[in-house]
């Protein structure tokens, strides 16, 4: 089942195959003795390995997810979860190659603090390691998931921003750590309320007094623009003020940085930027670009 077909590739559960090769009354016992595989199990998080065992798992675990897969089937399979189980299941969700699976939206409505006791005590253990490469699996997963799965962890982005989280100490890990931030900013600015888009407009004002390396400047000033375009904009002319037009001018670093065709640019056509604000961005860039 493993071997057929992308989506299968995934999830090791295929009831058209089993059905093709042999009937559906094979495929139903299939799933029921599948269904008590994974209650067998107990996957360790990444959290809970030795260092140098923390990006392997069990063979025999992606069994147990596609047991997962198959008791899916039924839309109701949550409900008729306890939280231990529900705790379980999660722990599985951690171990999907590539991202999330499909279904934590099922066991989110019905057990949020089981699901939240295990992938969202792993998310706060992660965003409290070193950042690696930047790139976070676990938190590109949460970025893509229906809005019902990430709002659950939104508290956790916030708390971790609130205890000066996204601060470095070493700068050879700087990029990987502006990476980070970008991703955490970019859950939070996604599925967030306005109380967490106010908050985060809070923290851009004032960690842009900061002293912080350029790097982090761009995050929070394209966080502040996001959030509250007039002021955005008007912490961009108030940097610029002194800078003197130049073909490598750190104003024209800052243009490539924040607008531009980058999947991450400022989107200037939505209706807060009115036209008195563009025509303060033209005028900006007429004079460094």
């Amino acid at each position: 089942m493993s071997q057929d077909g992308a989506d299968s590739r995934a999830s090791g559960w295929n009831r058209r195959l089993i059905e093709e090769q042999f009937d559906k009354e094979t495929a139903d016992r299939l799933r029921r003795i599948l269904m008590n595989i994974w209650r067998e199990e107990l996957p360790t998080r990444a959290s809970e390995r030795p260092a140098d065992q923390r990006a392997t798992y069990l063979v025999r675990w992606p069994l147990g997810l596609a047991a997962i897969y198959a008791e899916a089937e039924d839309s109701d399979w949550a409900l008729r979860l306890t939280d231990e189980q529900a705790k379980l299941a999660a722990r599985f969700a951690l171990i999907e190659l590539n991202g999330l699976p499909v279904w934590p939206e099922s066991l989110v409505g019905t057990h949020p603090s089981s699901v939240d006791a295990i992938v969202g005590e792993e998310l706060s253990w992660e965003l409290t390691q070193d950042p690696g490469n930047g790139q976070s699996i676990l938190l590109q997963s949460i970025g893509y998931a229906p809005p019902s799965v990430s709002n659950l962890f939104l508290p956790r982005f916030q708390a971790w921003l609130d205890d000066r989280g996204d601060y470095v100490g070493d700068a050879s890990g700087l990029a990987a750590a502006v990476q980070r931030l970008w991703q955490v900013i970019g859950v939070m600015l996604k599925c967030g309320s306005e109380n967490i888009h106010a908050h985060l407009l809070a923290m851009a004002r004032q960690r842009l007094q900061d002293s912080l390396p350029t790097e982090f400047s761009f995050v929070w000033l394209a966080t502040a623009m996001r959030t509250n375009p007039e002021l955005g904009v008007a912490e961009l002319e108030r940097r610029l003020l002194e800078v003197e037009p130049a073909p490598h001018s750190e104003a024209v670093t800052w243009f490539s940085v924040l607008f531009g065709d980058r999947h991450d640019a400022i989107n200037l056509q939505g209706a807060a930027f009115t036209p008195r604000l563009l025509l303060r961005l033209l005028r900006l860039s007429y004079r460094h670009v």
